[in-house]
């Protein structure tokens, strides 16, 4: 064969279907056997019913009468038939004892693709039936409710009267004891990105979650992916119905009285003051109260449950009950709250963008608002109003930005004390969660960009320069970096010696002092034409690092890009 028509065939077999042939057949010979003698080869029956073994290496499917599959003879193989996949065209397959909706349950998002989500493995799952239109299939099931065992129908919800036009909001599939579903609207916030649990709506008494799909301004279809079953599913309500009053006084040691409580502090308080009472009653008709702190002990202590823990103590003799809500954010916690230069006036203005976030002192949770704050005029809450704590004077210094929260109103303030000493002296800020630190050189905010923890300057600085940099450490302070605190400073350094070149070695100041050596140099000048480095070193509150060259007379510049500031997430 000329070497040309080689290598046509040989581009020809590489570019082509590995399968000479493809077809499909049906498992079992006439008689239903579908097993052969020979290990991992099945009896199978082409469209013009002749019967012929099939090797089931490939696929590995399962040895089911009537199964329809897909064959073919691969190149490596070609007078061998192998099993390459179950093909499978109807609702209800040939086998038959398959619900009519299994199929579109579990192929999504399109026929013959199997996609395993969480979803598909617990009852009453909800799949987008319409897109355009905002249906829903919800998927039916049995579950418990306080009525007993119900029947959740297969059925469509129409979604399409809830489309937002305006931020975002989520609505909620929910059923009530009877297994009858209904839709319950939440509340709008401005934008999908920022929604959080506590957006999607509470189901009321004897209602129950089954899915929560996300709505939001320009939605043109409904996806999936906007759409979530909670995992696991909510069970039976429970209800503990004994109320005391003072006619109830009949105490038998030992016996645990129930009584109504819920996941709120506040129905805790009001259980509580039964018990109280009972105590009283108890008392005033002579009887014991041996034994209440069982009572108290078994209903509230460790209960978990309800998301609330109590204690109790009667060292003094007398009941003391503590209650904590259980629950909230994790310490550290910071989601959205991000900070930019004001696009009308950036010498003085930041823009927050709206968030939530855990205090610095791990009490809390604190929702903020979209905010604009100046730094021009004493802080007052709100948006477009002053942020600069009420005893100070505006200054080319670091401020420190903090949601804080007064009266009970969550906002953002500016303070020069990392602490925030000074908001919480002037206007009495109960809690605090530093968002970040910016700087004021002359006379205006730096333009900076964030993304998440990295803050970059719009314009490098030049924050140093040495020309006689030697063989013993210094330190460099970095005046474009916020003081106060720790950061990881994003820079650019450059190291020249004319005529012999040098190296220069850069570490934080936490470390002890170190040596630059061909090993460990950041900036490796070899020719004496000039080297550079970008990179990441840790500052401490001043803000300064050390560097130490590896020659005498060593040329050294450090511009700064920006810096990573974790704002408390991490510790």
């Amino acid at each position: 064969m000329p070497p040309i028509k080689k290598t046509l065939h040989k581009i020809i077999d590489e570019r082509s279907d590995e399968w000479l042939d493809k077809q499909i057949v049906w498992l079992g010979d006439y008689a239903q056997d579908v097993l052969t003698d020979v290990p991992g080869v099945l009896y199978a029956r082409q469209i013009n019913a002749k019967v012929i073994q099939v090797y089931n290496h490939t696929a590995m499917v399962p040895a089911t009468f009537d199964l329809q599959v897909l064959i073919g003879r691969s190149k490596t193989l070609p007078s061998t038939w192998q099993i390459i996949a179950i093909r499978e065209t109807y609702d209800t397959p040939a086998g038959g004892g398959q619900l009519a909706y299994h199929h579109t349950q579990h192929e999504y998002p399109s026929a013959d693709t199997v996609w395993i989500d969480r979803k598909q493995i617990i009852p009453l799952t909800v799949l987008v039936y319409d897109s355009a239109n905002f249906i829903v299939r919800v998927y039916g099931a049995v579950i418990h409710t306080a009525s007993g065992v119900r029947q959740v129908s297969t059925q469509l919800v129409d979604l399409s009267s809830y489309v937002v036009t305006v931020g975002a909001k989520f609505i909620t599939i929910e059923s009530d004891d009877e297994g009858v579903l209904t839709v319950h609207e939440g509340t709008a916030f401005d934008a999908p990105e920022i929604g959080t649990y506590a957006d999607i709506p509470v189901p009321a008494a004897g209602k129950y979650l089954i899915a929560y799909v996300l709505l939001y301004d320009g939605q043109a279809v409904l996806s999936d992916n906007d759409i979530r079953v909670p995992f696991p599913l909510p069970g039976a309500a429970r209800s503990h119905t004994h109320a005391m009053d003072a006619a109830d006084v009949t105490y038998t040691p030992g016996v645990l009285a129930d009584w109504d409580y819920s996941n709120d502090p506040g129905d805790v308080e009001d259980g509580l003051d039964q018990l109280a009472e009972r105590v009283t009653d108890i008392e005033a008709v002579g009887g014991s109260t041996e034994g209440i702190q069982d009572i108290v002990g078994a209903m509230f202590t460790g209960n978990t449950e309800t998301g609330i823990t109590a204690t109790y103590q009667d060292a003094d003799g007398t009941i003391d009950l503590e209650v904590t809500a259980a629950g909230g954010y994790p310490p550290g916690h910071l989601f959205g709250c991000a900070l930019s230069n004001n696009g009308t006036d950036p010498t003085n203005d930041i823009d927050i963008t709206a968030g939530n976030c855990r205090d610095s002192g791990n009490a809390v949770d604190m929702t903020i608002p979209a905010r604009t704050k100046r730094l021009d005029a004493p802080w007052v809450t709100g948006t477009n109003q002053g942020g600069l704590s009420s005893s100070l004077t505006i200054a080319n210094t670091t401020y420190h930005v903090f949601a804080i929260r007064v009266a009970g109103v969550d906002d953002v303030g500016f303070d020069t004390s990392v602490t925030a000493a000074n908001l919480i002296a002037d206007h009495s800020a109960t809690h605090i969660r530093r968002l970040g630190s910016l700087q004021r050189i002359s006379g205006a905010w730096q333009l900076f960009t964030q993304v998440n923890d990295e803050f970059k300057l719009k314009t490098p600085i030049s924050d140093y320069t040495d020309s006689a940099l030697g063989t013993s450490a210094a330190d460099f302070t970095l005046a474009s970096i916020p003081a106060g605190i720790v950061v990881n400073a994003i820079i650019t350094a450059t190291c020249w010696k004319t005529g012999t070149g040098s190296r220069v070695h850069l570490w934080p100041k936490t470390l002890t002092d170190q040596t630059a050596t061909f090993n460990n140099s950041q900036v490796m000048d070899t020719v004496g034409g000039g080297a550079t480095w970008t990179g990441v070193i840790e500052t401490n509150t001043t803000p300064a690092i050390r560097a130490v060259a590896i020659a005498a007379s060593t040329n050294l510049s450090i511009l700064t890009r920006g810096w990573i500031d974790t704002r408390g997430r991490l510790s």
